[in-house]
């Protein structure tokens, strides 16, 4: 049986049990900022910039657990609480989440107009090229947890500086890397 449980300051850990003695709290590594973006009722992040990616990771956690309890079954083995540690590492934290790869998934998932799509590209080739300068890597990869202001205002002082975009241009490139991750 699996059970999200709230645990202020609002950490998302999930409760894990199977039978009275195998009991397991796994954390997500998510924390919310207020009460009003998590629904108790359907268990699931809301009115939260990354909601859809705080839910497909939570889900994603679920899954594995799940899939790791029926192989158990199958095999007749016993599902104890080491099992389920092993199997919720299988996705190591939210924070290994790429954010380029999960916009660039969005962008071809989205339904749009070509031009949007182009620009929503161009800012994606922007802000690959920054990050690999910034971090002097030759892949753009960037997880969740290193995504913060600090490196927001790097990219928008990149932007000013290296490409000569104007401040609409730069605002815009932001608008669509908010929209889109």
């Amino acid at each position: 049986m699996l059970r999200l449980n709230i645990v202020l300051p609002l950490h998302i850990d999930l409760e894990v049990y199977k039978g009275a003695d195998c009991r397991v709290f796994v954390s997500t590594g998510i924390v919310l900022e207020s009460a009003k973006q998590w629904d108790p009722a359907r268990q699931i992040v809301v009115k939260h910039t990354n909601a859809e990616q705080y839910n497909t990771f939570m889900h994603g956690i679920i899954e594995n657990i799940e899939t790791a309890e029926k192989d158990a079954d199958e095999h007749n083995r016993p599902f104890n609480s080491m099992d389920i540690k092993a199997a919720a590492k299988n996705l190591t934290s939210f924070e290994s989440v790429d954010v380029i790869e999960t916009f660039n998934r969005y962008v071809e998932e989205e339904e749009c107009k070509a031009n949007t799509r182009k620009g929503h590209k161009y800012t994606m080739s922007s802000f690959c090229k920054f990050i690999k300068e910034f971090k002097g890597i030759k892949s753009a990869r960037l997880p969740f947890s290193e995504l913060n202001y600090a490196l927001i205002v790097e990219y928008d002082k990149y932007l000013k500086a290296n490409t000569g975009k104007n401040g609409s241009t730069a605002f815009n490139y932001h608008m669509y890397l908010m929209m889109n991750t």
